[in-house]
């Protein structure tokens, strides 16, 4: 997978972005216990009966990754997550359904 940020805003249904870097994606992340490989990863912040991706962003930022598919509503309050992208969607698990269908 090689797609810009923009890019993959076109596969997936999105209520906002906020795009600070159009960057090169390389990698989709969804489980926050692995390591992304750099700054060129997707966080899918999905939202499960016993957890919530949305709780690890932070941490996956501070890990290098730079780009986000989130819930709506979610709000990027700190600092790191200033210099990040973010897609607002519905449902992550949607947005990862619709993407893997049309990559």
């Amino acid at each position: 997978m090689n797609y810009k940020f923009s890019e993959f805003c076109q596969f997936v249904h999105f209520s906002d972005k906020h795009i600070v870097s159009d960057q090169t994606l390389s990698n989709i992340v969804f489980d926050s216990r692995r390591t992304p490989s750099s700054g060129d990863s997707l966080f899918f912040a999905l939202v499960g009966s016993h957890n919530d991706g949305h709780l690890y962003i932070h941490e996956m930022a501070a890990k290098g990754v730079q780009s986000f598919v989130v819930k709506n509503g979610f709000k990027p309050d700190s600092p790191l997550l200033s210099t990040c992208n973010f897609v607002w969607v519905d449902d992550t698990l949607v947005a990862l359904q619709e993407f893997a269908e049309r990559h």
